[in-house]
């Protein structure tokens, strides 16, 4: 059975920044599924002057690598995640 790890916009901006092996390995890896809710893809189109900002790439390589790892994850409706008990 995969792993399967949720994911937020800080833990793929950080990637993105740092250019972690660790952190790119993990979020590449095809038996680890990633998931997060619908809404990470607004965040990291926003947040895609920020990263261009702090590595000084050009923004259509930041714009192709969000995407990369948009394509990897598993999105989901955050209707249907049930809040409170």
């Amino acid at each position: 059975m995969a792993e399967i790890v949720v994911v937020d916009t800080n833990v793929i901006i950080t990637a993105i920044i740092s250019g972690s092996p660790y952190v790119i390995r993990r979020l590449s890896d095809p038996a680890i599924l990633l998931t997060s809710p619908k809404f990470i893809v607004v965040e990291l189109f926003k947040h895609s002057p920020r990263i261009q900002k702090s590595t000084s790439l050009p923004r259509v390589e930041i714009l192709d690598m969000v995407s990369t790892v948009i394509e990897r994850i598993k999105l989901y409706d955050e209707s249907s995640v049930s809040i409170g008990s």
